[in-house]
């Protein structure tokens, strides 16, 4: 492993979720600040508790489409979290991550290869907040950014309230990009930044990033050979990954189908994990 590749992985997200497992959600309500104009507003105290009880919004939600997956994520990866092949499927994935003969870039190997523990981390959040999405995507950013998203359609000001209850994170509205909310974590109380883009789904980034991210995940433009497209064309898995990029495509020259453009396509099931532009499906 390169220092530039060790660098990368030891900032990412994954050391932050072992924090998150050791703890960091806060159990007792905080005390809310004064609010500002920039502040989402909080229910009532009178008519909804502070702390709702409940799964929040539909359960099992999936995103509809990819499209709104930034062009230039270096990797996207589909988890659908209730299949229950998921557990096999991990175990696959982590072993194709060692095995020579995938030929994986380094960046990729690593995040197959601990996917599974990045993904108890994610569990501890989403139950701190009691919502109950079907499906997680991961995007790695062309800055090395891991983020993570799950599609939801809680009420803003319920989310507001159970993330400064859990978290001490007060989501504030970015004024520079219309229809994104932030919510600025800390490495005392919660080692990330929580994202909400268009009310649509909610995205835990790296601490202190969530401004780009928010940006980033919000205006990004997108064509028909993006990886979201290539994500959709991947038959439905319990894991689902595309390599896109000249970094991550590094590695094996490898005889691609012409759908499969400039990126690899990954599938994980429970009895095997391949390439799906050069291998049959089992």
């Amino acid at each position: 492993m390169t220092n530039d590749a060790l660098g990368s992985y030891l900032r990412s997200p994954l050391l932050c979720l072992a924090v998150v497992l050791l703890g960091c959600p806060r159990s007792e309500p905080s005390v809310a600040p004064e609010p500002d104009d920039s502040t989402t507003p909080t229910p009532d105290p009178g008519s909804e508790p502070s702390s709702p009880i409940g799964v929040c919004g539909t359960a099992g939600q999936h995103f509809g489409d990819y499209h709104w997956v930034p062009d230039d994520s270096r990797l996207t990866t589909s988890i659908l979290r209730g299949d229950p092949q998921l557990a096999d499927a991990l175990r696959m994935l982590a072993s194709a991550a060692d095995d020579e003969r995938m030929q994986l870039p380094i960046r990729a190997a690593i995040d197959y290869r601990h996917l599974g523990a990045q993904l108890a981390g994610l569990e501890r959040v989403i139950a701190s907040v009691e919502l109950d999405p079907g499906e997680l995507v991961e995007l790695h950013g062309p800055d090395g950014d891991v983020v993570w998203l799950w599609p939801t359609d809680c009420p803003l000001a319920t989310l507001a309230t159970r993330t400064l209850d859990r978290f001490a994170v007060l989501i504030r509205a970015d004024f520079g990009n219309p229809g994104v909310r932030i919510g600025e974590g800390s490495i005392e109380q919660f080692p990330f930044d929580l994202v909400l883009v268009r009310e649509r789904f909610v995205a835990l980034a790296p601490l202190g990033r969530g401004a780009r991210i928010g940006e980033w995940l919000n205006g990004s433009a997108h064509d028909d050979d993006g990886p979201g497209v290539a994500l959709a064309g991947i038959e439905p898995a319990p894991i689902r990954s595309v390599l896109s990029g000249p970094a991550l495509l590094a590695g094996p020259e490898l005889d691609r189908s012409p759908t499969s453009g400039r990126h690899r396509r990954i599938r994980a099931t429970a009895s095997a994990c391949y390439d799906v532009d050069t291998t049959p499906q089992p």
